[in-house]
């Protein structure tokens, strides 16, 4: 089936059960933040065991993570904005950690 076909009949579902969308938009939002959550706890490690890591080092590390899931960071702050309420946290951690100020 060409994946053009694919993509319609993917709305189509999304379209008459939202619920579906909303299950497949929190796991996306879920896989990505564990990823960006192990990352930091790598740096973490990396800091208590070696010294400090350069800035840009971990901003590009998060950077790519977020470009791979969302394009860009408008889109992942969108995202989050889209979820709700309960993700204020994970906006203002995910600030912190991008600022490097963890």
């Amino acid at each position: 089936m060409p994946a053009a076909s694919r993509s319609g009949r993917s709305e189509q579902i999304y379209l008459r059960r939202p619920e579906l969308l909303r299950e497949k938009q929190n796991a996306v939002m879920t896989e990505a933040l564990e990823a960006l959550v192990a990352k930091v706890l790598i740096v973490d490690e990396f800091k208590t065991s070696v010294g400090a890591v350069p800035e840009n080092m971990l901003d590009n590390q998060i950077s790519q993570q977020i470009r791979k899931d969302f394009v860009d960071r408008q889109n992942f702050r969108k995202s989050l904005r889209q979820e709700g309420s309960a993700t204020k946290n994970i906006a203002r951690w995910s600030m912190t950690t991008w600022s490097c100020g963890s």
